[in-house]
């Protein structure tokens, strides 16, 4: 690849080809933060192709995903002129998923830039505001459950809260649940866990947290986003055979190319010993 310091650069959001993802967006966002730190651009065009999904939905996501952040990203429904990002700035086969993060680690090593996914003052301005919701005990969890999904990938949730239940009992932790999943179910009673969505917290809002508590722990999915683009502790878990081939390209021994100690992304289904551990291990390394 060969990014053009004095360049400025447009964005291709190409979803011709692939249903929308809210990991996806993030991860684009991503890429034009790290070129912003290259070319100092302020201001990013982000041309859509939205194929056959829901116009509404895909601005739904561009306001999450795009408009949350510290840089201006401007929606056009329509093709550029000018050559685009990424496709034109790729010697490789350019058509991987748009939230694969093989352009990221490509970037990352070619300009020693880590990612690190920026919120804006309103965003922060919120997250300041619902500070009476977390503590220093607090453990930040998203867990997937997506029906048109591989099945295999989503959460077991039996098997978390009984590993909740244990790490409140042993570190009296309490989990903020962000996200939309689960929703339906009324497990949640417990004082210790709370979600954010049930409460009506914004999901830009509960995103940014990610970025903002020191412990994130959870399922693999888009929520999941700000904490691999990020410097905090984590561990995520994947089943095995989902994106399998995909995985063997991005992960090696359990880390991304540009992690940072302390993030580590398991291609394994999370036994309740294995979270309790895991849990445990970060908590008691975290910085005091």
């Amino acid at each position: 690849m060969n990014l053009d310091k004095s360049q400025s650069i447009d964005l291709a959001w190409d979803l011709k080809h692939e249903r929308l993802t809210l990991g996806g967006a993030l991860t684009l966002r991503a890429e034009a933060e790290m070129i912003a730190q290259l070319n100092k651009q302020e201001e990013f065009l982000v041309y859509i192709k939205p194929g056959s999904n829901d116009i509404k939905k895909v601005m739904k996501v561009f306001e999450i995903a795009f408009r949350s952040s510290k840089l201006s990203f401007i929606a056009k429904i329509e093709d550029g002129h000018q050559p685009q990002y990424p496709d034109f700035f790729f010697d490789y086969e350019s058509s991987i998923e748009n939230y694969s993060t093989r352009r990221v680690a490509e970037i990352y090593k070619t300009y020693s830039i880590r990612p690190q996914l920026t919120w804006n003052h309103r965003v922060l301005c919120k997250l300041n505001d619902i500070s009476d919701y977390f503590n220093e005990n607090s453990v930040l969890v998203s867990l997937k459950n997506f029906e048109s999904d591989f099945v295999g990938s989503n959460a077991n949730l039996d098997i978390w809260l009984t590993a909740f239940s244990e790490l409140n009992r042993i570190k009296d932790l309490n989990f903020i649940l962000i996200g939309e999943d689960f929703l339906t179910k009324n497990e949640f009673s417990e004082k210790f866990i709370l979600s954010l969505q049930i409460v009506g917290i914004g999901l830009e809002v509960q995103l940014a947290l990610i970025s903002n508590l020191p412990l994130f722990i959870g399922t693999a999915s888009g929520i999941a986003t700000p904490a691999i683009f990020g410097h905090n502790r984590y561990t995520i878990y994947k089943h095995p055979q989902h994106h399998a081939q995909s995985m063997k390209n991005e992960i090696e021994d359990g880390k991304f190319p540009f992690s940072v100690p302390g993030q580590d992304f398991k291609l394994s289904i999370p036994t309740v010993d294995v979270i309790v551990a895991d849990v445990i291990k970060h908590w008691d390394s975290r910085p005091t």
